[in-house]
């Protein structure tokens, strides 16, 4: 396969799972009044992956502004909140609230109500593309080491 075919191939197939994705994730988002922005953002604060506004902005790729509005909006809902660092005045720390707690355990039900559909799903399967996907992730990782 020559670099060009790949390249087409890797495109056509992160838009595939990123639609897929969103066709799964986005109505449940929404039945919860958020985007499926804010509810990622709101796992990954949930589960201590981002604790702070600079932290979104750098894991999410985005500039500090944008993830400043978003971690107010969110505060607004009461589902996470805002401190400035004691230690440092520019650092923001965001933490999930109850609320926000509540709202996380909410969605892994619906999720895990999805369950019930991956059952015909042959085991077989689901390892060939979990291993492609971890795969695809380390590969990821090796060229943007390759980058810096």
């Amino acid at each position: 396969m020559s670099f060009i075919e790949f390249k087409s191939e890797l495109i056509d197939s992160i838009l595939l799972v990123k639609a897929g994705i969103q066709k799964i994730i986005d109505p449940i988002a929404k039945s919860e009044g958020l985007t499926s922005t804010q509810l990622y953002v709101l796992f990954n604060v949930c589960s201590g992956n981002i604790n702070t506004v600079g932290g979104l902005s750098r894991d999410f790729g985005v500039n500090q502004g944008n993830a400043s509005t978003l971690c107010k909006d969110l505060e607004k809902m009461g589902l996470i909140t805002r401190t400035r660092n004691s230690n440092d005045e520019r650092v923001v720390n965001i933490e999930i609230t109850s609320k926000g707690r509540e709202l996380t355990e909410r969605f892994d039900k619906k999720i895990d109500d999805l369950e019930n559909q991956f059952n015909n799903i042959s085991k077989e399967k689901i390892d060939i593309v979990v291993k492609g996907i971890k795969e695809f992730g380390e590969l990821l990782r090796d060229l943007e080491r390759k980058s810096e």
